[in-house]
């Protein structure tokens, strides 16, 4: 595939199917057969600098699988995918991409948070003295800085996703992928981040792919949403342009996404309001 110099991903044909677990009564029957679950199925999109493009879609859609392959974690069996021209899993894709998931288990528990980015940061050769200096801009930027000399173990669910995004963001990357980060935040924290993250694409160029499942933060954070169901992508689109196969998938209909937005909004009015004077 001819890479487009404007396009930050690039993604054509991309297909992995895995082998995944059987019935008792199949497997008693055919020990030797295997079922095959078709995670990705010809996908194709892109994205450009300064846009945030959601993936959104029911459990089992296809949403994680694609992140990882784009991370270089998963090997497609077809298909093509490049990050900054080049290809996905790459050393030069690799240094282009922030990788920034919701179950992260990559941290060591026993050491403060600031040992932990300082250790990560090394590891994209940024030295010490600018380590340091990201990490405090970062410390700032997620309401990290109390934290920061603290024990991994010692953190709320909420302060561990903002240290991943601090991971995620501490090499000033190209492209962000995001895996449900926002799941374990607090209403106004996480409208704080949805700024954050628009910021980042407007300020910086910054190209974010958000695997998501709340359609309200979709709707008001992502300049186009890809809906997937099956592994394929079904309809790609502005949020409100592909509303309908949304509330389709997901058993919806307008009254529901309007009650969405209506108690996203109260709650997040709410949340200001407590931390009035």
């Amino acid at each position: 595939m001819a890479s487009h110099p404007t396009r930050t991903i690039e993604v054509s044909g991309l297909t992995k199917t895995f082998t995944g677990p059987r019935p008792l009564h199949e497997a008693v029957r055919r020990p030797f057969a295997r079922r095959r679950v078709s995670a990705l199925r010809d996908v194709t999109f892109e994205a450009s600098a300064g846009e945030v493009v959601g993936i959104i879609g029911p459990n089992g859609a296809g949403k994680t699988t694609l992140i990882k392959v784009l991370a270089g974690l998963v090997l497609a069996d077809e298909g093509d995918a490049r990050i900054m021209g080049s290809p996905a899993g790459s050393e030069h894709a690799r240094r282009m991409i922030g990788l920034v998931t919701a179950e992260e288990r990559s941290f060591f528990w026993r050491i403060s948070v600031r040992e932990n980015l300082r250790f990560f940061a090394a590891l994209h050769g940024l030295p010490r003295k600018r380590a340091d200096q990201r990490i405090a801009e970062l410390a700032t930027r997620l309401e990290i800085e109390e934290v920061l000399d603290r024990p991994v173990r010692e953190l709320s669910s909420g302060n561990r996703g903002r240290m991943a995004l601090a991971r995620g963001m501490i090499h000033r990357p190209r492209v962000l992928l995001l895996d449900e980060v926002a799941r374990a935040l607090d209403p106004g924290a996480a409208r704080r981040l949805r700024r954050l993250l628009r910021d980042l694409a407007d300020d910086s160029g910054l190209t974010i792919l958000y695997a998501i499942h709340d359609l309200p933060e979709v709707r008001r954070l992502c300049d186009r949403v890809a809906l997937m169901h099956e592994g394929a992508v079904i309809a790609e689109g502005v949020f409100d342009d592909i509303a309908t196969a949304v509330m389709g998938i997901f058993g919806l209909d307008e009254e529901d996404i309007s009650r969405h937005l209506f108690v996203t909004a109260s709650r997040e009015e709410a949340a200001r309001g407590r931390r009035s004077p």
